[in-house]
């Protein structure tokens, strides 16, 4: 979740409960920080991935780090879309913010019916998966 921008945006655009995870201990408090100054109902979790979470959600929004330092780390990118793949509803939505480089499209070939790149700009890509 970061500091929770994806978080306030998907208030702004109308998701009325949000659980968001990172394993930062500085990125959780930001986040809680913010979750209370944009009044965001849900809870800020600090996990590794999501790794803990066992329920399901219709929207994953995801900007993962794909990377370790400035190298791709291909674990830590299968771990995320795994993830996404074990906690998305059956008829959800994931969108994925990542960077233009990343072959995040391979990663999902086989899980997800419907692979979209929906914007690329600046170096960066938003991908939509649908089951």
């Amino acid at each position: 979740c970061g500091y929770g921008y994806l978080s306030i945006m998907a208030k702004q655009l109308g998701l009325c409960h949000i659980d968001a995870t990172d394993n930062n201990a500085a990125a959780i408090t930001a986040a809680r920080k913010n979750f209370e100054l944009h009044e965001i109902s849900g809870t800020v979790i600090a996990d590794n991935c999501a790794a803990s979470l066992t329920k399901s959600y219709d929207i994953i929004l995801s900007n993962p780090p794909f990377h370790k330092g400035f190298d791709h780390h291909k674990p830590i990118s299968e771990q995320f879309i795994n993830a996404i793949d074990r906690l998305l509803n059956k008829d959800g939505q994931a969108y994925i913010v990542c960077n233009q480089f990343i072959g995040v499209e391979k990663l999902c070939a086989g899980l997800f019916s419907d692979i979209k790149l929906l914007q690329h700009v600046d170096g960066f890509k938003v991908l939509a998966l649908t089951r």
